[in-house]
């Protein structure tokens, strides 16, 4: 809305543009609007009213120049008594969709969108509790990453290059760039050196070296036809026409597909500017709402920092983010709330860690000062005193303590990682247990020396496992190392829905379970059957596809148990013998396109590489469980699910160019041959017999 303020100049007050010149008139004429605290009621101050009223009182027409930018909403919500505070937990929903709608963070007009954002602030000081989850949603949809995600770096190259430039045509940043410079000195035949400096030049010009102009020869014009010469005319006219309008073609086409490719990069940095737009915007609010109450935000830093922390390392809205998760470290427990710069770094770095961005790593983080003095400011303030961090405020400094334990060489500031992240364990702490859970096994399958430490807080986690986590509690199975399989098993006891023999009702952790049962080794395979049968477990059909989904693990142990469980539940349900075979296969996928190192080195940055190398990973985890499938399906699987399975070893499994996946096909196959050796149906015979020359064919090549 837009107010007429008129301005007395003989009263004094000077006509001037300058930031705040209005800001008391503005303010005057809005507490105006407001009834007085006689009149006021709750059901006079509808959502609407209370709405307008919050973007009038927090706009930059009253708000400029002045330092305290919530006085006036102060004022009237003072004169208001308890209609606003009513208001506000009768309607919250429609008053945050107002200012989250066109007329508040939408607007076009950046007065409104920071009259908003403030606004935001104001009404998490009045109704914190009852704003909260319209807040939550609202930000959601502002900070929406799916498309983030999705740009990639060639958008942020276009985005980074000015109008008019071709992205390809910017020289990157430490590329030198020769000049070429034509000299003006010219040694001549006779060792004199010629200058365009006159100052030295004779009396005849010093031109004694340089050789005479030859007069150009005579030109004969011999005597033709008039109509020889208007044809020589036209012909010679026509292909200096051609040869000059075959130029200029070549030049326009040149000149278009410019102009085509910059429309093409204008389109892109219209789309990421917009993007960068609305995250920033965002953010925004998000720190305007936290500053509005801090008190409030630090028992939801967890939420909050689920929609920030992702930014942190975005090259589009990396700084907003930064600012946003620095107003969230304020809300921490002293001391590190008064070191809100340093822990929004040191998240900021753990973030770019985890995307492998900038050359950081979670090998370097114990060296970096930042993080050297947050895990330092925690131990000092938790450890000796033996007082934990609230659950909230944990939650936003866990990202430390991971990155700092991921790494693989044991420092000084693993000891004291660890032992800030054994004061938080306990079965009634609010924590992220999942992810605790899942640190730990990593830290053990790294550094199997923490063992003795490790198996406690383990136990103490599982202790407190809900069905939720159960999933992250049980992956502990899943890991290569024998081990850590073993100190998940002894940690699994203590899951209160394990310990009282329930039934888990998720899929994947009876999967898990059912894997688990078939274990090359023979210790750890014990204690899943013990706790498969004490919880009644069922092979239901249902966990064939979560098993099959493990044959691709990178984990050989693991593939090998799921196959042999795969082979378990598929002779108990002979009907999905089939089915079965079919997704196994399926495993194998397409063949990934080769590409040369060298050139690859050249035409792909580092996420790049590394994003194609995970790919080859998993291309081949995937391939070599397939082979293993096959080879514990082989004694399950009737005579034309062998023909199925022979077809693909011969005419896919045995051209693997990998010797390692070449080899481990071919001892499915003979898997297979062992077995149907022993039925006397000609038509498997033949089957094998084929198998045995593809074989030997493949082999003699």
């Amino acid at each position: 809305s837009q107010a007429l303020v008129l301005v007395d100049v003989a009263a004094g007050e000077a006509v001037s543009g300058a930031v705040g010149t209005y800001s008391h008139s503005f303010r005057a004429a809005t507490l105006a609007l407001v009834p007085p605290a006689s009149t006021a009621s709750a059901d006079a101050l509808s959502g609407t009213s209370t709405s307008e009223l919050l973007l009038m009182a927090h706009h930059p027409a009253i708000t400029a120049g002045v330092a305290n930018k919530r006085a006036t909403w102060q004022v009237a919500v003072s004169r208001l008594q308890g209609a606003v505070i009513t208001s506000l937990k009768g309607n919250s929903q429609g008053i945050l969709e107002v200012l989250f709608g066109s007329s508040g963070l939408g607007s076009s007009s950046p007065g409104d969108v920071a009259a908003a954002q403030l606004a935001l602030g104001s009404v998490m000081a009045c109704a914190p509790g009852a704003c909260l989850d319209p807040l939550l949603a609202g930000l959601s949809q502002w900070l929406d990453r799916s498309e983030h995600d999705a740009v990639t770096a060639d958008d942020v190259a276009v985005y980074n290059t000015p109008e008019g430039i071709l992205s390809s045509e910017v020289v990157p940043q430490g590329v030198y760039v020769p000049e070429v410079v034509v000299s003006k000195n010219v040694r001549k035949a006779r060792g004199r050196m010629r200058s365009d400096n006159r100052a030295f030049a004779t009396a005849d010009g010093d031109d004694d070296d340089d050789e005479s102009a030859q007069p150009a020869p005579a030109r004969t014009v011999p005597v033709r036809s008039a109509a020889a010469g208007r044809g020589a005319s036209r012909g010679g006219s026509a292909a200096g026409a051609a040869s000059g309008k075959g130029h200029k073609d070549a030049a326009s086409r040149q000149a278009e597909m410019r102009a085509k490719k910059l429309a093409e990069e204008a389109e892109v940095r219209a789309r990421v500017r917009s993007l960068k737009a609305r995250l920033d915007t965002g953010l925004t609010a998000l720190q305007a709402a936290v500053d509005g109450n801090t008190g409030f935000a630090a028992n939801h830093l967890r939420e909050l920092s689920q929609l920030s922390q992702p930014l942190l390392s975005s090259p589009i809205s990396g700084e907003a983010a930064f600012s946003a998760v620095r107003s969230l470290a304020r809300c921490m427990p002293p001391p590190l709330g008064g070191r809100s710069l340093l822990l929004a770094g040191c998240l900021r770095l753990v973030s770019l860690a985890v995307r492998g961005a900038e050359g950081v790593t979670y090998d370097s983080m114990p060296q970096r000062t930042a993080v050297s003095e947050v895990i330092q400011a925690l131990y000092q303030s938790t450890v000796p005193p033996r007082r934990a961090l609230p659950g909230p405020s944990y939650a936003l400094v866990f990202p430390v303590l991971a990155a700092v334990l991921h790494c693989p060489s044991i420092t000084p500031l693993h000891d004291q990682a660890l032992s800030v992240l054994a004061l938080h364990v306990a079965p009634e702490q609010d924590i992220p247990r999942d992810d605790s859970l899942t640190l730990l096994y990593h830290l053990l399958g790294i550094i199997p020396a923490y063992r003795d430490r490790v198996q406690p807080l383990l136990r103490s986690l599982c202790s407190g496992v809900t069905d939720v986590e159960l999933p992250a509690a049980v992956s502990g199975l899943l890991s290569g190392s024998a081990a850590v399989r073993a100190a998940a098993l002894l940690a699994l006891g203590a899951v209160p829905t394990l310990a009282e023999g329930l039934f888990p009702e998720s899929v994947e952790v009876l999967a898990v379970l059912a894997l688990a049962r078939h274990d090359v080794d023979e210790d750890n395979a014990a204690a899943p059957q013990k706790l498969w049968e004490q919880a009644g477990c069922i092979l239901d059909e249902s966990l064939i596809a979560p098993l099959v989904h493990h044959l691709a693990s990178d984990q050989l142990d693991v593939r090998a148990a799921a196959a042999a469980a795969l082979a378990d539940a598929v002779q108990q349900h002979p009907a999905a013998t089939g089915a079965s075979l079919a997704a196994v296969l399926e495993l194998f996928g397409d063949d990934l396109d080769d590409q040369d190192a060298v050139a690859a080195s050249v035409l792909l940055d580092e996420s790049e590489r590394q994003a194609q190398q995970a790919a080859r990973a998993a291309q081949s985890a995937a391939r070599l469980g397939v082979a293993a499938g096959l080879e514990s399906l082989s004694a399950v699987l009737s005579a034309p699910d062998v023909r199925v399975a022979l077809d693909f070893l011969v005419n896919r499994g045995l051209g693997e160019p990998a010797d390692k996946i070449r080899e481990a096909m071919v001892a499915a196959g003979e898997q297979h041959k062992q077995e149907q050796s022993r039925h006397s149906d000609c038509q498997r015979s033949a089957l094998v017999w084929m198998y045995a020359n593809a074989v030997l064919c493949f082999c003699s090549v």
